[in-house]
Formats: structure tokens, C-alpha cells, sequence
């Protein structure tokens, strides 16, 4: 092969493969991806020898979590805590006290 970025596609028009040769080699970063454009995995290649290989990270389903990880969960909480708090130190404490 020659030097530079070499392209391969799917059968549809798709790239597949984006690649970087040097001296006849595979060398520097090789991009794979899916057929709707997203990157399917990274390949680092020296010298035509895979140095690493770095996959697209799967989703994290948390199901019925999911919740937790929004902001509006926490600030809700805090929103209500201190609401809380407030009824508590204010209208309970000096009722009984």
C-alpha cells in the first residue's frame, strides 16, 4: 500500500475502515465503525504490529435507576430535606419546647 489515509467502505457506501500507512505499513491510529457512521473501535498500530485497541464503551442501562444519576433527583431531595428541616426546627421543636 501506499502511503497515507487509506479508506475502505461496506458494500452499501459506508466507510468501514479509515487507516494510516507509512513506508507500506500500518501505522498511527486505524478507525472502524458501524454502518450508521458511529465508531465501532479504535486500533493503534506501529509499525503493522496492533499496539492497542480501544472499543466503544457498551450503554449502562441502570433501568429503573436511572433517576439517580439526574440533577433534578438530588436538587429535588435537597429542596425537599431542607423543607423538611425547616417544619421540624420551627413549628415541632416549639410546639413541644
Amino acid at each position: 500500500m501506499s502511503d497515507g489515509t487509506h479508506k475502505t467502505y461496506y458494500d452499501t457506501g459506508e466507510k468501514q475502515y479509515e487507516s494510516h500507512y507509512k513506508d507500506g505499513e500500518l501505522q498511527g491510529l486505524t478507525t472502524e465503525y458501524e454502518k450508521n457512521g458511529t465508531v465501532k473501535a479504535k486500533y493503534q498500530f506501529e509499525h503493522d504490529v496492533l499496539i492497542s485497541k480501544q472499543e466503544k464503551e457498551p450503554k449502562r442501562d441502570m433501568g429503573r435507576m436511572t433517576f439517580l444519576v439526574r440533577p433534578w433527583f438530588w436538587l429535588g431531595l435537597l429542596a425537599l430535606g431542607g423543607g423538611f428541616w425547616f417544619f421540624f426546627t420551627k413549628v415541632i421543636l416549639k410546639k413541644y419546647s
